[in-house]
């Protein structure tokens, strides 16, 4: 059986800062990155993935000057009412 490698919390962490200081890539960046990695693994796996977005993609970019790019069709965005 293979180890599954891990990183502490406090390793992380100076990942995170070394990263956001160092290289200039945003916490926010990063989580997007993570997600569309494990997305696209999945989905080569076979998994059916769907994207469920929190806030309207207006709201994103409104409140954190995010614009989501291509990897999106219009009709593959379905609104959901957070209420």
């Amino acid at each position: 059986m293979t180890d599954i490698l891990s990183v502490s919390v406090d390793q992380m962490r100076e990942v995170d800062r070394l990263m956001t200081e160092g290289v200039g890539i945003s916490l926010l960046q990063m989580m997007e990155n993570a997600g569309r990695a494990a997305a696209r693994r999945l989905a080569v796996w076979g998994a059916a993935v769907t994207v469920v977005l929190a806030q309207s993609l207006e709201e994103m970019h409104r409140r954190l000057g995010l614009t989501v790019g291509p990897i999106f069709a219009e009709s593959d965005i379905i609104p959901i009412d957070p209420t």
